[in-house]
């Protein structure tokens, strides 16, 4: 069994590895990054720990996340704290990727919890190739209910260019 945190982002439904989550954070209280790509939304103090904040809304519909009360940040964790909490999972190419600088993720709306069976994780490129369907992993089917999970690496190395598969 996997967990997965759930969020939203523009009315849609999403999930990201709970081992990968060090913080789910309300504060948005952002500052712009001058000259910076639009999927930057700014940095962020974190208790004491500044944090680069990508605009989830940018990378997925190309368009900035409003934000509003119900507004999140999900905060990863850099990669010395998630070598020490895999227990054998392989998140090598995510370490590779995180470094030890704190990253976040802008959100619309944070949802639940929820436990998957990994094998169940549809990954068909039907799915995955399409061009809206940039940095996701594959999907979930829960209650009826579609959960495209998100490929951490694929977000963190967007540069506003739409990678495809295959």
């Amino acid at each position: 069994m996997k967990q997965i945190i759930t969020f939203y982002s523009d009315e849609k439904m999403y999930g990201v590895d709970i081992k990968l989550v060090n913080d789910i954070n309300p504060n948005v209280d952002i500052m712009p990054v001058p000259l910076s790509d639009d999927f930057i939304r700014g940095l962020v103090n974190i208790r004491g720990q500044v944090v680069m904040i990508y605009d989830i809304g940018v990378v997925f519909a190309e368009k900035k996340s409003v934000i509003n009360s119900a507004s999140h940040l999900i905060i990863l964790k850099t990669a010395p704290n998630l070598l020490r909490c895999a227990e054998g999972d392989d998140y090598s190419e995510v370490i590779n990727i995180l470094e030890d600088k704190p990253v976040g993720i802008l959100v619309d709306m944070i949802g639940d919890v929820i436990s998957v069976e990994e094998s169940q994780l549809d990954t068909s490129t039907d799915i995955i190739n399409r061009k809206e369907w940039k940095c996701i992993k594959g999907v979930y089917k829960v209650n009826h209910q579609v959960i495209a999970v998100l490929d951490v690496p694929a977000v963190l190395s967007y540069k506003g260019t739409i990678p495809v598969n295959g």
